[in-house]
């Protein structure tokens, strides 16, 4: 009836604040699961309501993360290796865990807490390499980070448009040269190293110099990735004396401490928080072992 018709709008309303569209003459369609299941709950709510003549109760979003990164306030744990990553003696470390583990989620917090400004010596750049197969690859993976903190950069007098093109290692030795004479240092931050090994094998040269720049101490370098990325000892053997990865600090991100998991669990750090009672709390611990993604999975 008319009051079915309401729901209908409202709930249309809804959906275009999030930049879906809708199709009820069957379902919901074109966002993801997650908002789909909200919507699909929401409309039971606004349709309820209004035949009711209550106003709808607001519903909330899923607390729990597990499709993107998590920072700020939504990531839990991990403090003391961040003190730790950018304070080690060593400018260049590689973090070891994992899938699923928490990687890109510590190098983004790595990159959020230094723009909060907790450390005002690093200027942070997360580079994401994971579809890299070449150099060519990597330097246009590289100018897309820089280009995506244009201002950031520009803050320093840097024009992202001078990187266009460039040898990945004259745009690393730019930032640097440009960053220290304002007293800062870049702090790289890699995403998905493994890349690196199917760059080794059709240009290991290119890998031998991105090393010497990593360990030259001119810059800090973070990288992530898996137990995989050891396959550069071997595939590097006959173009450098040394193992690739023989300087390089090795941590471990290992599952989250107890305290972190028990705060994630009931989103401590929300402004709305979830009531689970401490055997539940146990219970998901147990089968989880404190795993990120399984925890909130």
């Amino acid at each position: 009836g008319e009051k079915s018709e309401e729901a209908q709008r409202l709930l249309e309303s809804r959906i275009d604040k999030l930049g879906g569209t809708t199709n009820f003459g069957g379902s919901v369609a074109v966002f993801s699961a997650m908002e789909e299941a909200e919507l699909l709950v929401g409309h039971t709510v606004i349709e309820r309501a209004i035949m009711s003549g209550l106003p709808p109760r607001p519903v909330r979003r899923n607390p729990y993360t597990v499709v993107r990164p998590m920072r700020g306030s939504e990531h839990y744990g991990r403090k003391k290796l961040i003190e730790y990553l950018l304070t080690v003696q060593d400018s260049a470390t590689w973090v070891v865990g994992t899938h699923r583990m928490g990687k890109t989620s510590l190098l983004r917090q790595v990159e959020w807490s230094i723009l909060q400004g907790k450390n005002v010596t690093y200027v942070p750049l997360y580079w994401d390499i994971r579809a890299c197969e070449s150099a060519e690859d990597l330097a246009n993976a590289l100018f897309s980070s820089i280009n995506d903190e244009a201002d950031r950069f520009r803050s320093f007098g840097i024009d992202q448009l001078s990187f266009h093109n460039a040898d990945i290692i004259h745009s690393l030795q730019y930032l640097q040269q440009a960053l220290s004479k304002q007293g800062k240092q870049l702090l790289l931050l890699i995403d998905e190293a493994e890349a690196l090994v199917t760059v080794a094998r059709q240009n290991p040269i290119v890998l031998t110099r991105i090393r010497h720049s990593m360990q030259s101490g001119e810059f800090r370098t973070i990288m992530t990735a898996t137990k995989n990325l050891i396959q550069l000892n071997d595939l590097m053997r006959k173009t450098i004396s040394a193992p690739f990865l023989s300087g390089f600090r090795l941590v471990n991100l290992w599952k989250l401490d107890l305290e972190s998991t028990q705060a994630m669990i009931i989103q401590q750090q929300n402004e709305y928080q979830v009531e689970v009672s401490a055997k539940l709390i146990a219970e998901i611990i147990a089968h989880t072992n404190g795993h990120p993604y399984l925890t909130q999975f």
